[in-house]
């Protein structure tokens, strides 16, 4: 609201003598309303004590690229050089093949978390390193707290959870909606024997682990603990 105050050389009323009149329609004014000097300066004082408004905090958000779908997490070096997408994969049975064989099986594979570094390549982007952990099928939202189960099969370095890519060429995407291919790349590149298995069944290779596992919907009851939590993973830096 606006007000207008006058002041005069001879008030009509000495002990209010600032008269003011409040702006109450563009080019209308209300009645005639008269103030000490005290009232005005104390009103004055008030106003020039507010606070200043708040900064739009919208305008200071920073918004990240678009997701593939399942991403759980996104992080980026401040460079934009390097950035980490982590999806989840839900439990299901994938068509491999196995090395040197043209046959596919139908092996089933846990819950499992995806994590993929992707570094600044020109206008395109790199996947250079990609781990891979299982977690449990329970339903349960994946949080910093769950614990992760080494990956069962071969091609992934049971310490580190590291994808071993071996002569497969790496992976050139040209935004991070295409991360998601790695994931492919990787179900469709043949397993062999390296890095072993990793379960209960105590099964050693994994072309005896095919001919056991051939149809068979994956059980919990396989997965061997890594010992870490999503939240150690993600705070890990060699590997």
């Amino acid at each position: 609201m606006n007000w207008t105050l006058q002041f005069t050389d001879v008030p009509k009323n000495p002990d209010f003598p600032i008269i003011g009149r409040q702006e109450i329609a563009p080019g209308v004014k209300g009645p005639e309303q008269y103030f000490s000097l005290e009232q005005v300066i104390r009103v004055l004082s008030n106003i020039s004590e507010m606070p200043e408004s708040e900064p739009n905090l919208r305008e200071e958000m920073i918004v990240s690229p678009i997701l593939p779908e399942g991403t759980l997490l996104y992080s980026s070096h401040p460079s934009g050089n390097l950035e980490q997408v982590v999806f989840e994969i839900p439990q299901k049975s994938f068509d491999i093949r196995y090395k040197g064989e043209d046959e596919f099986f139908s092996l089933a594979f846990p819950r499992m978390i995806f994590m993929c570094e992707l570094k600044g390549m020109g206008n395109q982007k790199l996947i250079d390193t990609m781990r891979i952990y299982a977690v449990e099928n329970n339903k349960e939202p994946i949080t910093p707290e769950t614990p992760l189960y080494d990956f069962p099969y071969p091609n992934v370095m049971k310490g580190s959870g590291t994808v071993c890519w071996g002569i497969n060429e790496r992976l050139l995407v040209d935004s991070l909606l295409e991360a998601k291919k790695a994931v492919l790349l990787f179900f469709s590149a043949p397993f062999n024997e390296d890095h072993g298995v990793r379960t209960t069944l105590g099964i050693n290779t994994f072309r005896k682990l095919l001919h056991e596992l051939d149809e068979q919907p994956y059980s919990d009851d396989w997965l061997v603990p890594a010992r870490k939590t999503l939240e150690q993973v993600l705070r890990e830096t060699d590997y």
